[in-house]
C-alpha cells in the first residue's frame, strides 16, 4: 500500500523493492550493498515477520529515504517477547531536511504496533541520533562501551588487503578457524544468564546472523562471538570467565593466529564482561542506544545488550 504524503509517495518495503535500499546506500553513501546481502539481512522468517520497513520515493520514482525495523526476540523479565530493532536509516542527500525520517518512522511505528512489535530499540549514529530523540521521542538509555586492545602480531589482514590480496586472506581465516571449531552449536553469552532483559538467543537467531560472516570460536574456556573487519570486532563472550587477563590473553593469541593487529570488545555499561573489564582497563565511548515501548511511551526499560545484537554484526 502506498500513501502520498506532500511530493512522496511512502511504500512499505518488501522483497521486489529492497534493491532500492542498495541504490540509496550508493547514491548517498557510496556503498556498496549488493542485493542478495539484503535480501539475506530481511529474511527475518524465524520470527514469523519481515519487512517492517518503508521507503519515500519520490516523484520520479527514485527511492529518496528508508526507516526499518527488523523483527527479533528480546526477554523482558523472563518472558520471550516481540520487539524491533531500527537500523539501516538513510536519507538521499538530495531529500535531506524535508522530515521524511519522521514521517517514515512514525509510519513504520504504526505497522509494528499493529503487529503486537511494542519493544523498540536501535543503536543509531550520529546522523540519526537527533531524529530518534527529537522527531520521534525515543529515549537515550546509555551508550556502548568500546574496549580496545592490541594484538601485537603480524597485520596479514591489513597487508593483504592493501595488496588487493582479500581472496587469500580468506583462505587463510578458513584454515585457522578450523582449529577454533566449538564442539557443540549454540551461543547464548553471559548476560543472558545473569540479565533479565537481553536480546533473545537460540540457534534460529544465529542461522539468521550468519548472513553478515560472524563466527563462533572456542578458546580456553570460554567461546567469542566474532567478526573481522579491520580489526576483530568481538560481538560477545560466553561463559562467566571472571579474570580479563585470562580474556584478553587468549584473544590476543587468536588474533595473532589470524594475523590480526587489534580487537575490540563492545559492551553495555552494568553488563557483566563491562564489570569484569572496567576493573582493569579503559573504555572509548560507542553509539547512543535509545529504546521507545509503543504501549507504554515513558517508559525508559534499559536492556543489556552486546556488539552481537547489532545489526551490522
Amino acid at each position: 500500500m502506498a500513501e502520498d504524503i506532500q511530493d512522496y509517495s511512502i511504500v512499505r518495503a518488501s522483497a521486489e523493492n529492497i534493491g532500492d535500499l542498495s541504490r540509496l546506500f550508493k547514491e548517498s553513501r557510496d556503498l556498496e550493498i549488493s542485493i542478495d546481502y539484503l535480501k539475506r539481512k530481511y529474511d527475518t522468517s524465524y520470527t514469523g515477520k519481515s519487512y517492517f520497513a518503508h521507503f519515500a520515493y519520490a516523484s520520479d520514482g527514485s527511492p529518496a529515504a528508508f526507516f526499518c525495523l527488523f523483527p527479533c526476540f528480546v526477554r523482558i523479565n523472563g518472558e520471550k517477547i516481540l520487539a524491533g530493532q531500527s537500523a539501516d536509516i538513510i536519507t538521499h542527500k538530495d531529500h535531506q531536511r524535508k522530515g521524511l525520517f519522521g514521517i517514515l518512522g512514525k509510519a513504520t511505528e504504526e505497522l509494528a504496533k499493529s503487529e503486537g512489535m511494542n519493544y523498540l530499540f536501535a543503536f543509531p549514529n550520529s546522523n540519526s541520533f537527533p531524529g530518534f530523540s527529537r522527531s520521534l521521542n525515543w529515549h537515550h538509555t546509555g551508550n556502548f562501551r568500546l574496549y580496545i586492545f592490541p594484538a601485537n602480531g603480524i597485520p596479514l589482514y591489513r597487508i593483504l588487503h592493501k595488496l588487493k590480496l582479500g581472496f587469500f586472506y580468506k583462505v587463510w581465516k578458513k584454515i585457522i578457524l578450523q582449529f577454533y571449531k566449538p564442539k557443540e552449536d549454540g551461543f547464548t553469552g553471559a548476560d543472558f544468564s545473569t540479565h533479565k532483559n537481553v536480546c533473545w538467543r537460540d540457534n534460529s537467531f544465529m542461522s539468521y546472523k550468519k548472513y553478515n560472516n560472524s563466527f563462533v570460536c572456542q578458546l580456553d574456556g570460554f567461546k567469542v562471538w566474532a567478526k573481522i573487519d579491520g580489526s576483530l570486532i568481538v560481538g560477545d563472550i560466553s561463559a562467566l570467565v571472571n579474570n580479563s587477563t585470562s580474556i584478553i590473553s587468549e584473544i590476543s593469541k587468536l588474533c595473532r593466529k589470524l594475523g590480526i593487529d587489534t580487537f575490540q570488545i563492545e559492551v553495555t555499561e552494568g553488563s557483566y564482561y563491562d564489570k569484569i573489564l572496567t576493573n582493569d582497563y579503559s573504555f572509548t565511548e560507542g553509539v547512543p542506544i535509545v529504546f521507545k515501548n509503543l504501549d507504554n511511551t515513558n517508559e525508559k526499560l534499559s536492556l543489556t545488550y552486546s556488539g552481537a545484537d547489532a545489526d551490522v554484526f
